[in-house]
């Protein structure tokens, strides 16, 4: 009987963890690639967004950005009035593929994509 409890709580915890997956590649974003919102900032915006609360942070630039949409594999951040990302987990068999779309609009909007792993 507690192997069952046990193995229940795994698959629970394991469950719980996708269910993070795409929120976490967000807050582990390297500075370099998200220079305006730092990491604790970023964590501030999930819980925002959990909690439906809308408003989302100012960030470094003095703009404000939030989160639109969240899944388990998919992201939408406004980064302020003009640019957006989006953030998708693409799964294979052995490893994750994380594609980034970064939209900006002036007046025209142009969108680069850009394909990263795990590490």
């Amino acid at each position: 009987m507690n192997r069952v409890i046990l193995a229940f709580c795994f698959l629970l915890c394991v469950s719980g963890l996708k269910a993070q997956q795409v929120a976490a590649y967000f807050v582990s974003m390297p500075e370099e690639l998200l220079l305006q919102i730092e990491p604790n900032r970023r964590k501030d915006m999930i819980d925002f967004f959990q909690h439906g609360q809308k408003g989302g942070i100012t960030n470094a630039l003095g703009g404000n950005s939030e989160i639109t949409a969240m899944s388990d594999k998919y992201m939408s951040v406004s980064l302020s009035d003009v640019s957006k990302m989006e953030i998708c987990v693409l799964s294979k068999d052995t490893a994750d593929i994380i594609a980034v779309v970064r939209t900006v609009c002036a007046p025209a909007c142009d969108s680069r994509i850009s394909f990263y792993d795990e590490q």
